[in-house]
């Protein structure tokens, strides 16, 4: 799965809004009828009839009584779901529509070429990451933690590159009537160096410049480029 840099993050959320405002409406319904934040209807609908059970109780001295009798967890959950009908009550119907947009959603994210769902299942995010795409996400950023030096060095190398593709432009230019050629373009591009999305500026390839300050760690040579 790939790593991701902080624009990239920030872009994600952005390419993911929905998703986040979804999940945000999904947990903000469970708590507003005080129900786990789960996508599991299964046990939102058994939290429900719980509730409602517990009100019965509090009126019918007879079905108190039969509750009281029973003994095993599994009588008293049986007890519950034949008492309680959840027909009419909306929140059911409405939490399955909202869970399956969810899951529907989810299902739609790449991280580079690979769909999250295959690394993080749709449970997993439901279950362990809270429904929470922003926690999720933050998981993939780089950690430049200790390595912070071999980043800067590399955002600081760009402008000279460029004083460097303007004097090769200027030789192709006088030497061959032409602007740089492809070889001078292609032997920037090898390098740890890329140039953006609009193919005008030259930036650190922080996908390469990650690797290298980490093999630089493990062979205690990050002091290179301090």
């Amino acid at each position: 799965m790939k790593n991701l840099t902080q624009t990239e993050y920030e872009f994600e959320l952005l390419q993911h809004a929905e998703l986040i405002q979804r999940c945000d409406q999904y947990r903000a319904l469970c708590i507003a009828n005080q129900l786990p934040q789960t996508l599991d209807i299964s046990l939102l609908a058994v939290s429900l009839q719980a509730q409602i059970f517990d009100k019965l109780l509090a009126v019918d001295k007879g079905l108190k009584a039969r509750y009281d009798v029973l003994r095993s967890d599994t009588a008293r959950l049986q007890l519950i779901a034949t008492t309680v009908n959840l027909d009419g009550y909306d929140v059911v119907d409405e939490l399955t529509e909202m869970g399956n947009t969810i899951r529907t959603l989810y299902d739609e994210i790449f991280l580079g070429t690979a769909k999250l769902n295959t690394s993080v299942s749709i449970e997993n995010f439901d279950a362990v990451r809270g429904l929470d795409l922003a926690k999720l996400l933050q998981s993939y950023v780089i950690d430049w933690t200790g390595k912070e030096d071999v980043l800067t060095y590399f955002k600081s190398v760009p402008a000279l590159l460029a004083q460097i593709t303007a004097v090769a432009q200027a030789a192709d230019a006088c030497e061959h009537g032409r602007t740089c050629s492809e070889s001078t373009f292609y032997a920037l591009k090898a390098v740890l160096w890329c140039f953006d999305q609009v193919g005008n500026t030259l930036i650190v390839n922080e996908h390469k410049a990650w690797r290298v300050a980490s093999t630089l760690q493990r062979n205690n040579r990050l002091d290179i480029v301090k």
